[in-house]
């Protein structure tokens, strides 16, 4: 790839749903010697570039990763493997069908995920095991059949094993035969961005901090959406939905 001039934004695109952790190389600037591209016909210095998390992306609509960074002038880019990116967990999401709880989640990059445990609690704190899915499929579906014969409220759990054990969980789904699915935000606590889901169409956010003062109002017109809160200071903010009449606390650190 060749991009012209300085100040440029490069952007990356892995047609897969399997990738390596990536690390962009550049030569600066000059030509390759005989138009093919090929890493050893670039005279100069190759530069590293580690690109920022946030700008490694999966782009769902068109089934792929995209990797974008800033650059200086002309260069040929290539992508090279320095690790291995840990799993990307899609959606992980629930419903109510009769008396069963019926959840589904999607995935990108399972290369070293051995399986997934799938957990459910009836406090939202104290979680147990009841099933382990093998990994593989990236689309996934998991009945719980006839729980709600005995509860009305259920919180559901997904954990992702690694092949060397290493795990990691996912957000909690919280299911209810008398309001279904509950609104949840996730990740919590939170760094950069939290994704609120299981909201209702043109649902109203407030968000107040500690002291009750308003820091942010937005309509929300979609199921999930994303919440930037990277400027916000460390602490505890309340999110108010004021259609569906529920509020959450968000941590950030």
């Amino acid at each position: 790839m060749h991009m012209p001039g300085s100040g440029h934004h490069v952007l990356l695109a892995c047609d897969t749903k399997r990738m390596s952790s990536e690390t962009g190389d550049y030569h600066v600037p000059n030509e390759s010697s005989d138009n093919s591209g090929t890493p050893t016909t670039y005279p100069g210095t190759v530069m590293s570039i580690n690109p920022n998390d946030n700008d490694i992306v999966w782009n769902a609509t068109q089934n792929r990763w995209e990797v974008s960074f800033a650059v200086t002038g002309f260069s040929g880019f290539w992508v090279k493997t320095v690790g291995t990116l840990p799993l990307n967990l899609i959606s992980f999401t629930g419903k109510v069908q009769a008396k069963n709880a019926v959840l589904q989640w999607q995935t990108a990059n399972e290369i070293n995920v051995s399986h997934f445990e799938i957990e459910h609690s009836s406090d939202g704190i104290n979680f147990v095991k009841i099933s382990t899915v093998s990994a593989g499929n990236y689309n996934y579906q998991y009945t719980d059949a006839d729980i709600f014969n005995a509860k009305q409220k259920v919180f559901y759990r997904l954990k992702s094993v690694d092949k060397d054990g290493k795990a990691k969980q996912s957000n909690i789904v919280n299911l209810s035969t008398k309001g279904g699915i509950e609104i949840t935000a996730f990740p919590n606590p939170v760094k950069n961005i939290v994704t609120i889901s299981h909201v209702q169409s043109d649902e109203q956010l407030t968000i107040y901090d500690i002291t009750g003062k308003i820091l942010h109002q937005q309509l929300l017109r979609n199921q999930s959406t994303k919440i930037d809160m990277s400027n916000y200071s460390k602490g505890v903010y309340l999110f108010k939905f004021s259609k569906q009449a529920k509020s959450i606390k968000v941590i950030k650190y």
